[in-house]
């Protein structure tokens, strides 16, 4: 037994151990260093007592918190078990007494904050021209926040556009996830009866470029296998990203039907404190407000903001913002 020591005391004589496992407090002669059984208490599970975690004594009182239940026990320590019967004869030991729980505290825990935070003041920074269509503003709430991103998404395209003979074809999408891209993978619906002589390419909002296939294997007119984005790791994942399909063969038109991007990031966001600055990429002029959808913000409680997708409604007015220019082949 007392495999689950958790609590010590002794009175010079006699050491009592706690064991929170076996909801016992075992005795021990200091002296010889053996088990002094006679002074155990056994039964404090009847007490309620089941799991006992620090004890200390006054040398009549024993004091024992319980770490389950929020309680103090006190327990005459004079009322300990007598001493089982010599086994001279094969008969049983006596039962030992139950020691006697004369008081007990209980201490409940401080009532929970249960306000949620809620936003202060917004204003917008930068410059709402920028090529690539960003728009910052600098929140701030009404006490210390930890601002967390959705860091998985999906996003899918129903393009059913042409990619013409010995041309190309291109098709964006606009994503808004903070942070940088941890890992992801594409999948592309085309039909083209020379395959083999498409380059498809994902372009990141940065302008890297992801080759899917480039002229080599050909594949049964469609391509419909999802590739992973892994080579793309540490690459802004806000943006416009764009699928760019280019035919190099002659004779023959096909069709690009549709393609889903799986993006996960690192869903960081710049700030800490009770102001952050949160980005949202536009698709073009026009008037745009910020939204909170899709943020986790939090108080230190846990306590989450409401109505985060309403929660800023002033627009903003972008004025001749062109759309970040990649370079493709």
């Amino acid at each position: 037994g007392n495999a689950h020591p958790h609590g010590i005391w002794s009175d010079g004589t006699t050491m009592w151990v706690a064991d929170w496992i076996d909801g016992k407090i075992y005795a021990y002669n200091l002296a010889t260093k053996a088990r002094d059984a006679a002074k155990d208490f056994n039964t404090l599970n009847g007490a309620g007592n089941a799991h006992p975690h620090g004890i200390w004594s006054d040398g009549t009182i024993m004091w024992v918190a319980d770490t389950d239940n929020d309680k103090i026990y006190a327990y005459d320590i004079h009322a300990t078990p007598s001493t089982p019967s010599t086994p001279s004869t094969p008969s049983t030991p006596s039962t030992p007494s139950t020691p006697t729980e004369i008081l007990s505290f209980f201490f409940p825990p401080p009532p929970r904050d249960t306000t949620p935070p809620t936003v202060v003041s917004v204003e917008r920074t930068g410059n709402a021209t920028t090529t690539d269509r960003a728009l910052t503003w600098n929140v701030t709430f009404s006490e210390p926040v930890v601002v967390g991103a959705d860091a998985h998404i999906n996003y899918t395209s129903a393009a059913n556009a042409t990619i013409p003979d010995l041309g190309a074809v291109h098709d964006t999408m606009l994503v808004n996830v903070p942070g940088a891209v941890t890992g992801g993978s594409i999948s592309v619906d085309l039909h083209h009866p020379i395959t083999s002589g498409l380059l498809i390419e994902l372009v990141a909002p940065d302008c890297t470029r992801f080759v899917i296939h480039n002229q080599t294997t050909a594949f049964l007119y469609q391509l419909r296998q999802p590739r992973d984005l892994g080579d793309l790791a540490g690459v802004g994942a806000a943006g416009q990203w764009t699928l760019h399909v280019s035919d190099h063969a002659r004779y023959w038109n096909g069709t690009l039907n549709a393609w889903s991007l799986e993006l996960e990031s690192d869903g960081a966001v710049e700030g800490s404190g009770d102001t952050y600055a949160i980005t949202r990429h536009v698709a073009g002029p026009g008037n745009h407000t910020l939204s909170l959808d899709g943020y986790d913000i939090r108080d230190r409680a846990g306590n989450r903001l409401v109505d985060a997708d309403t929660a800023v409604n002033e627009p903003y007015l972008v004025v001749g913002a062109a759309a970040r220019t990649c370079q493709t082949e």
